[in-house]
């Protein structure tokens, strides 16, 4: 069975153009940048005990992942985040600033 060279092309282009969509469609949005303070989702957590932990202070961000620190003792989270298991932190410093 022959198949014409253009066919081919648009198949290949089809293909390429569906795979970076994909890619888009998983990749999360975020609006984090370093410095700001998050809140980070406590997955071991007791029946009391709260949801998030934190804040803690982004040191910087990898696709869907942010490494975080302390902002008090400076000590580095020993893994990154992923965007899903964090919320931003607001303080009235930062609500001020978004209303102006």
């Amino acid at each position: 069975m022959f198949i014409p060279y253009k066919a081919i092309r648009n198949i290949e282009t089809a293909n390429k153009l569906w795979m970076d969509r994909r890619k888009q469609i998983r990749r999360l949005k975020s609006n984090y940048k370093p410095g700001d303070l998050v809140l980070v989702k406590v997955f071991n957590r007791r029946k009391l005990d709260p949801f998030f932990t934190g804040p803690l202070k982004i040191i910087k961000q990898e696709l869907n992942t942010v490494s975080v620190c302390d902002p008090i003792t400076g000590e580095v989270a020993d893994r990154n985040i992923h965007l899903k298991n964090i919320i931003p932190y607001f303080t009235e410093i930062n609500i001020e600033d978004d209303e102006e």
